[in-house]
């Protein structure tokens, strides 16, 4: 009689669209026979009797790596489990998911490490692409005329198919705060301009608002709409990253930074942007 199920988790990556997806193997066979999974069995490990690694086989003859970590031992399960399937090594007994390992058996839960076909110590292959192209200008080709180059290249290789929308979402409006906008001299007034987590040099040449508004969207994980009526300005910007440690001699948070060095302020809004849709696409062309 099978074991009743258990909550179970899947904690995963690499999400595959539909052309991805092996479908011969799939239609091919029918749901296989309990006894290819029950037949299974993970050798103990050396690091006690409730961890183990080995292999396991799917329905189409592959074998992938696998890590079980146990709450407790085996003939007092089942347990409810929690499993990664991903592509960075959940399954390597070297690194594993030490964070993982460390919360979740402890709290009841079994921690299952599947490393994804074609990655780790798993077989099969990581069924994703390469495409080759070529650039048929013998200068350099501009920014410009890459961006335009690719778009013909997913048009043409990718049948990519895509639509503009708008729609409605959290966003951070890049406005000036009370008073006049301020400039702050750069250090070195050919420094290029350039942005680093905690600083964006705005020097030679000025970077233009459009552009400052991005690289906040990516702090601040939110679209940022530029409302500041300016069309670049020459300053430094500095402050301390979410992720750095304070110290005594740290610069302020973002949101302080921009209103004490530049003038301006983040408001949150909702507010309609102008999102892509993929409407269609396809395995590319051989190369």
């Amino acid at each position: 009689m099978p074991e009743p199920l258990l909550p179970t988790t899947v904690v995963g990556s690499y999400p595959q669209p539909d052309w991805l997806v092996d479908h011969a193997v799939l239609k091919a066979q029918t749901v296989p026979p309990q006894s290819l999974y029950s037949g299974q069995h993970l050798e103990v490990g050396n690091l006690s009797a409730t961890s183990g690694y080995g292999y396991l086989t799917t329905r189409d003859g592959t074998q992938l790596s696998v890590q079980v970590v146990l709450p407790g031992p085996p003939d007092e399960g089942p347990y409810p489990a929690v499993m990664e399937y991903s592509g960075y090594d959940p399954s390597s007994p070297s690194t594993g998911q030490p964070q993982y390992e460390a919360m979740l058996p402890p709290s009841g839960y079994a921690w299952i490490g599947v490393n994804i076909r074609g990655t780790g110590c798993s077989g099969g292959a990581f069924n994703f692409f390469e495409v080759e192209a070529l650039v048929e200008t013998v200068t350099a080709p501009s920014i410009e005329e890459i961006r335009l180059m690719l778009r013909t290249l997913l048009a043409e290789r990718f049948r990519l198919q895509v639509r503009r929308e708008p729609v409605e979402m959290p966003v951070f409006v890049l406005a000036p705060a009370e008073g006049e906008l301020k400039t702050t001299a750069c250090a070195d007034p050919k420094a290029a301009s350039s942005y680093v987590p905690g600083r964006i040099v705005s020097c030679t040449p000025p970077l233009p608002m459009a552009r400052f508004a991005q690289f906040l969207s990516r702090e601040t994980g939110r679209m940022v709409l530029d409302q500041t009526g300016r069309e670049a300005m020459t300053f430094e910007l500095h402050w301390l990253p979410d992720t750095a440690q304070p110290q005594p001699d740290s610069p302020p948070s973002l949101f302080t930074a921009l209103r004490e060095q530049l003038g301006l302020k983040l408001e949150a809004q909702r507010a309609p942007v102008d999102a892509i849709v993929v409407v269609h696409a396809e395995r590319p062309s051989a190369n």
